[in-house]
């Protein structure tokens, strides 16, 4: 008598009555014969378990504004992936920009140094050498630099 059954709320799946004995009691419920979903009823006559099934909102409606609402959550979920990647590239450049500046500002750096070693060493007054030798370190008593 399945005919009497609706069709399954999760699946559309055609549903059946099942029967059986279980902890000492005789049972019977309906169930989808697609996804397995039931209404757990315990109960007979076998008139109250399809009823039991049968008490539920209209599918066909359910179906509908589910996915209207579905495809509405796909659509704002792509919008947002679509955010995160552009996000994530944004962050990625960024980064990227970082590294390549503070190389650069090192660069720099290390270039004034050079080029003022460079000047105090090439004019050989007392005050550029003993600015050198801070930079460089002092001489030991051997002659050797430290």
């Amino acid at each position: 008598m399945s005919g009497d059954l609706k069709p399954c709320p999760f699946c559309g799946g055609a549903a059946a009555f099942k029967s059986g004995f279980t902890d000492g009691r005789d049972i019977g419920r309906v169930l989808c014969t697609g996804c397995q979903a039931s209404a757990y009823q315990f109960v007979r006559p076998k008139a109250d378990a399809i009823a039991a099934w049968n008490a539920r909102a209209e599918i066909s409606s359910l179906r509908g504004e589910a996915a209207d609402e579905l495809a509405a959550l796909r659509e704002r979920v792509a919008v947002l992936e679509e955010h995160i990647r552009e996000q994530s590239e944004h962050c990625r450049v960024r980064i990227q920009d970082g590294i390549e500046l503070g190389a650069t500002v090192w660069r720099l750096a290390l270039e004034d140094v050079a080029r003022e070693n460079a000047a105090l060493l090439a004019h050989p007054r007392p005050s550029n050498l003993q600015k050198a030798q801070i930079a460089i370190g002092p001489k030991q008593e051997d002659g050797r630099e430290g």
